[in-house]
């Protein structure tokens, strides 16, 4: 299901703090992430254990706030796949990542693709 489209500002913020231009790429959250998601991360017992809160089925009408309002924004790199991790501070701390996706095609859209995202506590004042 496609959420959104990263506009030019939040193109520009994204740029200048990962140098990755995504402007005007699909933000997208297909059935695996959710299924992913809720899977590693949806059990409050575990996530407790890793100062993280469980994540409710509720949680996924945020994501789309986080990634068009974040507070970070940073690039990660693993098993050669770039990924962008947004971060933004409400009563507890949303961390949502993001796998990019580039379309060689030229009929189809460049993508951002939901992986999973998690919950982490506020930290302590």
């Amino acid at each position: 299901m496609d959420i959104g489209v990263i506009g030019k500002d939040l193109g520009i913020l994204i740029q200048s703090l990962t140098e990755i231009d995504i402007t005007d790429y699909v933000i997208t959250i297909d059935t695996y992430s959710i299924v992913y998601t809720l899977e590693r991360h949806g059990n409050p017992i575990k996530e407790a254990k890793r100062g993280q809160i469980g994540i409710e089925k509720h949680h996924f009408r945020e994501i789309l706030d986080v990634i068009l309002n974040p507070d970070d924004v940073r690039c990660e790199t693993k098993h050669n796949k770039v990924s962008l991790i947004f971060e933004k501070e409400k009563d507890y701390r949303f961390y949502v990542v993001k796998e990019i996706r580039q379309v060689v095609k030229s009929r189809k859209k460049n993508r951002l693709v939901l992986q999973t995202f998690y919950i982490r506590k506020k930290r302590s004042e």
